[in-house]
């Protein structure tokens, strides 16, 4: 008994020194991000995953072990923290173009690397609406998968104050106040035209932190440019989507994306 728990303390150790914990320094900022890698030289897939209001940020996916679990299946795995959380400089911007600029420096990075092929940006509440910001930017990106997101500011503010979110609704205005130009500079739907990637958009209807319809806006302005999108909605959901539900969307769309011979 004391060898196998010996072996799985020793195992449990090998998948923690995987993940590597480093930061990109750009002029005076510092931005945190996590990353792991499947054994071989690749090149593999990546996956960039932006987590929504978490304040560990990026760590959140190292804790639920979601990190490992992409290596496990084939993909490089990077968790970036958003400016102002966990390490990252601050302050925190609501997606806004601090973050952004965040990310496109980690995409870089990132796909620069020998052992990575094709990147997926995967972004989660206020991440999911920094990443389609970043999306409309960068042409380093090869499918995005949205999760629980919101893509016009200004309506969903209206939304918000309509259903009484108060708290959530105070959290935006502190951080961006209340001007159209921010706004605008975080509504995805805005910059539809700029996005290229094939998108997999994923709300609950019942979702008190987002507007779900939103996603569906999005879906037909981005295949009306004959960019591949995907709204999937589901009944009976708040902003927790189960994993289960998420898989079974997420697994199929990245195997199109990402291994098909037609791309």
């Amino acid at each position: 008994m004391n060898i196998f728990i010996s072996f799985i303390f020793y195992m449990s150790s090998v998948f923690a020194a995987d993940i590597h914990h480093d930061f990109l320094n750009i002029a005076a900022k510092k931005i945190e991000y996590y990353w792991a890698a499947p054994q071989g030289n690749g090149p593999f897939p990546a996956i960039i995953y932006i987590h929504d209001d978490e304040i560990a940020g990026g760590k959140y996916y190292v804790d639920n072990g979601v990190l490992i679990k992409g290596v496990k299946s084939g993909y490089v795995t990077v968790a970036i923290s958003q400016s102002g959380f966990g390490e990252s400089s601050g302050p925190s911007d609501f997606s806004g173009s601090g973050t952004q600029d965040s990310l496109l420096a980690i995409i870089d990075l990132i796909k620069s690397k020998p052992f990575v092929s094709k990147i997926v940006l995967y972004g989660e509440g206020r991440g999911a609406i920094a990443a389609g910001m970043v999306a409309s930017r960068s042409k380093n990106l090869s499918a995005m998968v949205l999760v629980s997101g919101f893509y016009d500011i200004e309506d969903a503010m209206t939304q918000f104050e309509l259903r009484g979110q108060q708290t959530y609704l105070k959290k935006i205005k502190d951080e961006i106040g209340v001007d159209s130009w921010r706004f605008y500079q975080r509504s995805v739907l805005y910059h539809s035209d700029k996005i290229k990637v094939p998108t997999l958009m994923l709300n609950g209807a019942d979702d008190e932190r987002s507007v779900s319809y939103h996603a569906t806006e999005l879906a037909h302005l981005l295949n009306a440019i004959n960019t591949e999108a995907r709204s999937v909605i589901f009944p009976n959901i708040g902003h927790e989507i189960p994993d289960s539900l998420k898989e079974a969307e997420i697994i199929p769309f990245l195997k199109k994306q990402l291994y098909s011979k037609t791309k």
